[in-house]
C-alpha cells in the first residue's frame, strides 16, 4: 500500500489477503518506507509529492507522482511526474538516476499546455487495444470567466507513449481534447 501527500510519499506490505497488514499495524508502523519525498518530520512542501499511483510494466514498477500546486485556478503549477524501480518498496529513481527521496525531480509526464493549468493527481488505465492512458484533472484555460473563482476542473484522459522505458504525453504537456481516444470494445 502506498500513501502519502507532500510530506512524504511511503509504502508498506499488505497481507496476502490485500485486506490487512502484513504482520500487523505494529511492524508496518516501524517498517513503513519513505519511497519519494521528504520524511513527515519536514514541513509540508509543494515541491514534494501526492497523488502517487503505481503500476508494473517491462520489469519495473512506475510511480506516477503530482507536483506543485494545485489549486490556484489558472495560476496552479501542478503536474505529473514519474520515478521507477524493479521493487514496489523502491527504491524509486528517475530518468537521470536521482532518487525520488527529495524535490524537485521525476521524468516529466504531463504538465500545463495551452488549454488546460494544474493538471495532476492521475491514475493510469489500458483501454481494449492494451495502450496505455493517463487519466488527470486540469482547470480548462478557455472558461476565463470561471478559472481562478471556482475549484471545478475538467477531467482529461490522454494516451501514455514509452520512449526508452519512460512514459508521457505528446509533447508533455496535456492536449486540448482533439489527441487520439481509447479503444474500448463494443
Amino acid at each position: 500500500m502506498i500513501w502519502g501527500s507532500f510530506r512524504g510519499i511511503y509504502g508498506i506490505e499488505l497481507a496476502s489477503d490485500g485486506q490487512s497488514l502484513a504482520n500487523g499495524v505494529t511492524t508496518a508502523s516501524q517498517n513503513k518506507v519513505l519511497l519519494a519525498g521528504y520524511e513527515t518530520s519536514q514541513p509540508f512542501n509543494i515541491s514534494t509529492y501526492e497523488g502517487a499511483y503505481v503500476i508494473y510494466n517491462d520489469g519495473y514498477y512506475y510511480m506516477f507522482l503530482s507536483s506543485g500546486s494545485c489549486c490556484n485556478g489558472a495560476n496552479s503549477t501542478y503536474h505529473v511526474v514519474v520515478g521507477r524501480s524493479t521493487n514496489p518498496l523502491g527504491p524509486y529513481v528517475d530518468h537521470l538516476g536521482r532518487s525520488m527521496k527529495q524535490s524537485n525531480v521525476g521524468y516529466p509526464v504531463v504538465d500545463r499546455g495551452s488549454s488546460f493549468s494544474g493538471v495532476g493527481h492521475n491514475s493510469v488505465t489500458t483501454d481494449d487495444a492494451g495502450e496505455y492512458w493517463i487519466v488527470y484533472h486540469g482547470y480548462d484555460l478557455l472558461e476565463p470567466d470561471k478559472v481562478g473563482n471556482t475549484n471545478r476542473r475538467s477531467l482529461l484522459i490522454d494516451h501514455l507513449i514509452w520512449q526508452d522505458g519512460w512514459p508521457s504525453v505528446e509533447g508533455n504537456v496535456s492536449s486540448n481534447g482533439t489527441s487520439e481516444k481509447p479503444y474500448i470494445e463494443e
